[in-house]
């Protein structure tokens, strides 16, 4: 693959997944503490992201964009996802973990992108989405 995202549910395991990446040749790799381990920034706290780029490790800090946390969820369900996508409805942490999570896949797949770049370009794919793909 041309890059992978990893989520880690451990802080410390994140430098084991980015040697491991390393050892593996993959040119590009994002590894970060997920939300529950989710592959999802956690936009309720400061999100260490390990980026690795042709074998050269850095270490990005993602900001806390909002301060409340997210309300547990009794059934999953994928109707508040589309009331989201659709604009129909409005979720602070829902939103904010897509674009930071957007970010993240951004600076995966895209040599040479800084954060706020492509905290932008992630901003600017969400406001250009076809709202009608996921009804």
């Amino acid at each position: 693959a041309v890059a992978s995202i990893q989520r880690v549910f451990h802080p410390p395991y994140a430098r084991l997944h980015q040697e491991a990446d390393q050892l593996l040749q993959q040119p590009r790799a994002i590894v970060f503490k997920g939300e529950s381990g989710e592959a999802e920034i956690k936009p309720q706290a400061q999100s260490t992201v390990y980026l690795l780029e042709d074998g050269r490790s850095h270490q990005l800090l993602f900001p806390r964009s909002i301060s409340q946390r997210a309300h547990s969820v009794e059934f999953p369900s994928v109707e508040p996802l589309r009331d989201l996508w659709s604009g129909t409805a409005t979720d602070d942490y829902g939103l904010a973990a897509t674009l930071a999570t957007t970010t993240a896949g951004l600076l995966a797949v895209s040599p040479g992108l800084d954060l706020e770049s492509a905290q932008h370009q992630a901003l600017l794919l969400w406001q250009n989405r076809n709202r009608s793909r996921l009804c």
